[in-house]
């Protein structure tokens, strides 16, 4: 993911190569069974020195997000994507094992800057908690 942006920039492929990037640029489909591209060439295999451009997702996951008062309202704990773009951050705040707490939603436009340790945002918007 391109953290300046916000845009998924890549599926992340596992093969006999090792582990790739497949750019979304170089995608002609994404059906239910399969993702077709017109050639494997497509594919950027990582090395130890290069894993590919912008950042995995698991990487954003977890982290602590702050709002723009320097108050910590929660953690990551899913990005929702459309297409190759980032519509919101879901975060879930408090609770225990992911049993209870607070979930809010900050839409993309609210996100301010992802870095290596913490999520700045201008606010949050509670969400329904739904019981399970």
């Amino acid at each position: 993911m391109n953290t300046d942006t916000l845009q998924a920039t890549a599926l992340l492929v596992t093969g006999d190569s090792g582990v790739g990037g497949l750019p979304f640029g170089d995608i002609l489909n994404i059906g239910a069974d399969a993702v077709t591209v017109e050639t494997v060439a497509a594919i950027f295999w990582a090395s130890a020195t290069s894993p590919g451009p912008g950042r995995e997702a698991k990487e954003i996951k977890g982290l602590p997000v702050v709002d723009s008062l320097g108050t910590t309202i929660g953690n990551v704990s899913e990005i929702e994507l459309s297409g190759d773009r980032v519509n919101a951050l879901n975060l879930h705040a408090g609770g225990l094992f992911g049993i209870g707490g607070n979930s809010f939603v900050v839409p993309v436009r609210s996100v301010r800057s992802i870095g290596p340790k913490l999520v700045t945002v201008e606010a949050a918007v509670e969400t329904p908690q739904v019981a399970v």
